[in-house]
């Protein structure tokens, strides 16, 4: 259970009373903790993670210019118009995220999106 100070009892008994609710404090808190329980920790990690990795300008206009081409870091290095160690950097931030993939074929290593990734860029489509 939750413990709770003696302001935050006061209010809940507040809120208690706006609401015309007759039921006690510890059976209130009680309600809330297993709203809380409910909440999946690993899934808003993992969110949090994700939403991190493309809240870089770069990054995110890489995720996007990935759904348009399998890229390799040249290309991306060109179209950022940044450094190779620069563009890498992004890279792998954005594969620990599980947003992209990448395939070594001979001498040069290739990105695309993953299928969580497409879902992220649907959902900025969405939102822009």
């Amino acid at each position: 259970m939750i413990k709770i100070n003696e302001e935050e009892k006061e209010r809940i008994k507040r809120l208690l009373k706006e609401e015309c609710a007759e039921e006690n404090i510890e059976k209130y808190v009680n309600k809330l903790v297993k709203i809380l329980k409910e909440v999946d920790e690993e899934k808003v990690k993992t969110a949090v993670r994700r939403l991190k990795a493309v809240s870089s300008f770069n990054r995110l206009k890489t995720l996007i210019l990935l759904e348009k081409k399998e890229m390799c870091v040249c290309e991306i290095t060109v179209l950022l118009g940044v450094t190779q160690p620069t563009a890498t950097h992004h890279l792998q931030i954005l594969e620990e995220a599980q947003l992209i993939s990448g395939e070594t074929r001979g001498k040069w290593r290739y990105y695309r999106p993953t299928k969580m990734g497409k879902k992220l860029i649907n959902f900025i489509n969405q939102i822009t």
